[in-house]
């Protein structure tokens, strides 16, 4: 998460429910 501002907080949802999806929730939280 670099948390850059000209990121909107609906990118940052739509990247976690990918994530979700893809079931690498354990790898990002480790990254």
């Amino acid at each position: 998460m670099v948390g850059v501002s000209p990121v909107p907080g609906a990118v940052v949802l739509i990247f976690f429910t990918l994530v979700a999806e893809a079931g690498l929730e354990p790898a990002i939280f480790v990254e």
